[in-house]
């Protein structure tokens, strides 16, 4: 192929350049897009791997965090976790804002591989404060909660009344998508078991926030 003949042998060198990261990963994330799970394995990943931990400037890590799941779809399972999750964990721990937002994002994408623990005691709080910071930005407001439909599966009851009701109670209901992701949320509770949601918590803590509609 072309692109390991004459691409890839200039992308390999430039990505090692913490100051023109940035503006290789986009060519960089479109070719393990375009390449076979085996190629990138054999031929990319080896070097690929240099990145992960490689010192990156705010805009290359909310690059390689926005397109994470490009990344998840063609690296083995070992390594998304030794590799690629830890990414996510660390840019959830940011304190900078769009590293943050890009970082659930990446959660969100990666939401099938994060295990029931880190979930529990990384994402969901780390989520939660990062909305706290900024409860009023309607976009990261859907961020954030993309990021608590697609974990919703994965939380047991203590975490959805700590954690997850204190955001839906306190998100405004202003916007048309927010309404529909936050009754949706609602609605997948009510649905499963194991969360519990009786009467009572309906009637004080769901059903107030939902009445202004």
């Amino acid at each position: 192929k072309l692109w390991f003949l004459h691409v890839w042998p200039s992308l390999q060198q430039e990505m090692r350049t913490q100051e023109v990261l940035a503006a290789v990963l986009q060519p960089i994330l479109q070719l393990i897009s375009d390449i076979s799970t085996d190629e990138y394995e054999n031929i990319v990943l080896p070097h690929f791997r240099v990145v992960f931990n490689l010192p990156k400037s705010i805009q290359a890590t909310v690059t390689l965090l926005e397109n994470i799941h490009i990344i998840l779809e063609k690296t083995p399972q070992e390594d998304i976790t030794t590799d690629i999750l830890p990414i996510i964990y660390s840019g959830l721990e940011s304190s900078t804002v769009q590293v943050q937002v890009a970082a659930v994002v990446a959660a969100t994408n990666a939401s099938e591989y994060l295990d029931s623990e880190a979930i529990k005691k990384t994402v969901l709080p780390r989520t939660k404060a990062i909305y706290e910071q900024n409860p009023t930005d309607v976009a990261l407001c859907l961020t954030v909660l993309g990021c608590i439909e697609r974990i919703l599966d994965k939380l047991e009851r203590a975490a959805i009344i700590d954690d997850v009701l204190p955001i839906l109670s306190d998100v405004k209901l202003q916007d048309a998508d927010v309404t529909v992701k936050v009754v949706n949320i609602y609605r997948l509770m009510l649905g499963v078991k194991k969360f519990g949601l009786s009467v009572n918590l309906l009637a004080t803590r769901i059903l107030p926030s939902l009445l202004p509609l």
